[in-house]
């Protein structure tokens, strides 16, 4: 009698990952993608896509200064050409780390339509928010409006 051993090629943690992924998905405002700059497709979560769907995202390509420069470059105009907003850092040296808080408010900012530096006068509290501005958050982050406004943890 021969048996044949099946293989499972998608290992328990792996699918317990995606499914904490998923749940958690609702937590958050924007995808901070972190992939290395050597192998930026090859280093990513192949499900990845399928996971985050339509949530605001940004690729970030770490270990660039280990990379080709020009080749980082490629792939940044490659995932920008797919409509995701791509930058490089090294996060060991801190070269680039910097430019990762404009560039989540640059994302999130587009996604609700207004200006990146009205969006910083919000966060700071110096400019007043219309219910419309109020309204477009919400709606972008999926959330109700009178979440935005609930400040207990």
């Amino acid at each position: 009698m021969s048996e044949t051993m099946s293989v499972q090629w998608f290992p328990g943690h792996m699918a317990k990952t995606r499914r904490i992924m998923a749940s958690n998905l609702k937590l958050v405002d924007i995808v901070v993608e972190l992939c290395d700059a050597r192998i930026p497709q090859s280093s990513r979560n192949p499900e990845i896509d399928k996971i985050v769907g339509k949530k605001p995202r940004l690729m970030l390509l770490n270990k660039a200064d280990c990379a080709d420069a020009a080749a980082t470059e490629q792939w940044l105009t490659y995932y920008r050409k797919k409509g995701i907003p791509a930058m490089a850092c090294d996060c060991r040296s801190g070269r680039g780390v910097k430019n990762l808080l404009p560039a989540v408010r640059e994302v999130l900012a587009e996604k609700i339509g207004i200006d990146q530096t009205h969006m910083s006068k919000i966060e700071v509290a110096s400019v007043g928010v219309s219910l419309d501005v109020l309204f477009a958050i919400a709606q972008a982050l999926h959330v109700a409006p009178y979440k935005l406004l609930d400040f207990r943890e």
